[in-house]
């Protein structure tokens, strides 16, 4: 986004950018919850299940493995 703003890109260029960080950054933390509940500690390099234990809201616990998904 600073790039963008910074390089005087047109303001719907702008937006479009935004969009498209916005979705990536879903798309990163839709990942990273189905992980933490599919995969070891060992396969992750982390502890897996901290969201579950820290009964944070994820897309697995909000609307299921299956619909969370992508296919």
């Amino acid at each position: 986004m600073a790039g963008a703003i910074l390089g005087r890109a047109a303001d719907g260029d702008v937006e479009k950018l935004r969009k498209f960080a916005r979705c990536v950054g879903l798309l990163f933390q839709v990942v990273d919850d189905i992980l933490d509940v599919t995969k070891s500690s060992q396969q992750l390099g982390k502890t897996a299940g901290k969201d579950l234990v820290a009964h944070k809201v994820t897309y697995p616990k909000l609307i299921g493995i299956d619909k969370s998904l992508i296919p």
